[in-house]
């Protein structure tokens, strides 16, 4: 993605992009814009009477592009989500409804593509759109983003994947819908979503059965979990028992570690009828020639529902030359590796959620 590019900034545009939250300027970009314009300023100062000061040298439109080309290196990549439709939909209906959403579309700047070729396993769309914040520094406020949405056209279903946003998410819905308006039997769209049970023990198994499921894949640590608590519960029982150090009053928590099931604090919510909403766990690849350890966090973005499935893969780690220890440098995953485990996740989903669903005793 990249930002939009404004020319005609002002001097307090500037400075509010150098002040602007998350530090997206380092203290070295700071001193040695000041250097090229041959001003020394000390990088021990600190970093926003820095900022304050560079904000007053006179920018040209080569220093403007300087900028953008800085804060568009912090843009991060969002998290999939994904659903299924239970039978293959026709590659041309495809084709069909994203041309009729690209006409709808022909005022705005957005442009949605079909980039594969005909007959391709996976229907490939290329989705290029504005990306709008007001609440942001004006040089921040809109974003181009460029996305890609698939739909793999499997024999008996379709599984669509796409960014985790609402643009992308009205998009497919407006794509889905033409297609089931033009069918003669029409089809649902299955999401993973938690939402209809009620029990904290069954969502806890989703998490711990999607873990457990993805082939070929060992969990080896879980290092992250955010826990809600549903609101139903009646905050009298949590005050009953001295033993267990979970305050009444907390409705939510995020615990972050390593060998984290394992610890006292993580079962004393769990006990106290916490559920997870958010995993982030390693597993070790048994499937691949090299030995790989994943990394990869799934959850919901509306926790307290368990609804808004979404997930990524965070990086890879490979072992040292000639030895079978990890390296603590993780590195981005590539393409084919980002497409396999994101598949696996999504089978292993549609598993977990299959058996919650079905088992009375959990």
């Amino acid at each position: 993605s990249e930002m939009s590019r404004k020319y005609h900034v002002t001097q307090q545009d500037i400075r509010d992009v150098l002040l602007a939250r998350g530090q997206k300027v380092s203290v070295n970009a700071l001193v040695g814009f000041a250097k090229s314009k041959n001003i020394l300023i000390s990088s021990t100062q600190d970093r926003n009477e820095l900022a304050r000061y560079v904000a007053t040298i006179p920018f040209d439109n080569n220093d403007i592009e300087y900028l953008y080309d800085l804060i568009e290196y912090d843009q991060r990549r969002e998290k999939t989500t994904s659903s299924r439709v239970k039978r293959q939909l026709p590659e041309k209906s495809i084709r069909d409804a994203v041309n009729k959403l690209q006409e709808k579309r022909a005022h705005s700047n957005d442009v949605l593509t079909v980039i594969s070729s005909p007959g391709a396993p996976t229907c490939i769309l290329e989705y290029t759109y504005d990306e709008e914040d007001f609440g942001k520094a004006r040089m921040l406020q809109v974003t181009r983003k460029k996305v890609r949405i698939e739909f793999e056209l499997g024999a008996k279903e379709t599984v669509i994947r796409l960014p985790a946003n609402a643009r992308c998410e009205e998009a497919v819905e407006y794509i889905l819908g033409i297609i089931n308006e033009n069918t003669e039997e029409p089809f649902k769209v299955e999401k993973i979503d938690l939402s209809h049970l009620s029990s904290p023990h069954k969502r806890n198994y989703f998490f711990d059965s999607l873990m457990k499921n993805m082939d070929g894949m060992e969990p080896e640590d879980v290092i992250g979990v955010k826990i809600s608590r549903l609101d139903e519960e009646d905050d009298d029982e949590f005050t009953d028992d001295e033993d267990v150090p979970v305050p009444c009053f907390i409705k939510k928590a995020a615990l972050e570690g390593s060998s984290l099931l394992s610890q006292e604090e993580y079962h004393a919510f769990i006990n106290k009828g916490f559920f997870i909403s958010n995993m982030k766990w390693r597993a070790i690849d048994k499937t691949s020639s090299d030995l790989l350890k994943v990394e990869i966090e799934a959850g919901f973005a509306d926790q307290a529902n368990c609804k808004k499935f979404k997930y990524d893969i965070k990086g890879v780690y490979t072992t040292e030359k000639d030895s079978a220890i990890f390296s603590d440098k993780r590195r981005p995953a590539s393409e084919s590796e980002r497409i396999k485990y994101l598949a696996l996740i999504e089978k292993s989903s549609e598993c977990s959620i299959e058996g919650a669903n079905r088992d009375d005793k959990i």
